[in-house]
């Protein structure tokens, strides 16, 4: 192939990946920018129910990451379904079990059963390790997303921010 039409190819696939990071973009629209990994507060409401971020914290090593996320139900409202993503290069997800003694575990994912995973008062955290986090770059922001269903079926978008930090 020749050299101008590998730069073409190259060029359309990096509008194709804006475009994308674009879209992904809108639809989490972060509000809050936790780049010192300690406390960051965001929430939303669904009738009576509301969700912050307590802390999301995220650490690049040598081909991995550790991912931290705790959240905090003010509303009185329970949440029966809870998946929180990390979009890192390579996205990792976290989610509710059927109980608030789950925690948020990636394992949860693949189960998929409606609960009472995070009720009204309690707070919800969890940790994810693996390529995912350490897709991220330190010094970066990425946007986290946590998509709650309630049990009359409404879902709401909580959504924060997150800075990659490099182990201390």
């Amino acid at each position: 192939m020749n050299s101008k039409v590998i730069a073409v190819i190259v060029v359309v696939i990096i509008l194709i990946a804006g475009v994308a990071l674009y879209i992904v973009s809108l639809k989490l629209g972060g509000s809050v920018n936790d780049s010192t990994g300690t406390t960051g507060v965001s929430g939303t409401s669904a009738g009576k129910s509301a969700v912050q971020y307590v802390s999301d914290n995220l650490t690049v090593g040598f081909q991995s990451g550790l991912w931290t996320v705790t959240l905090r139900n003010t509303g009185v409202s329970g949440i029966s379904y809870i998946v929180v993503y990390l979009l890192t290069p390579v996205e990792s997800k976290l989610c509710g079990g059927t109980t608030e003694d789950a925690g948020l575990a990636f394992i949860n994912c693949q189960l998929q059963l409606p609960g009472n995973p995070f009720p009204s008062g309690s707070i919800l955290s969890g940790t994810g390790s693996g390529i995912g986090e350490g897709s991220a770059k330190v010094g970066s922001a990425y946007p986290v997303g946590a998509e709650l269903t309630f049990s009359n079926g409404t879902v709401v978008w909580v959504n924060s921010t997150v800075t990659a930090q490099s182990p201390s």
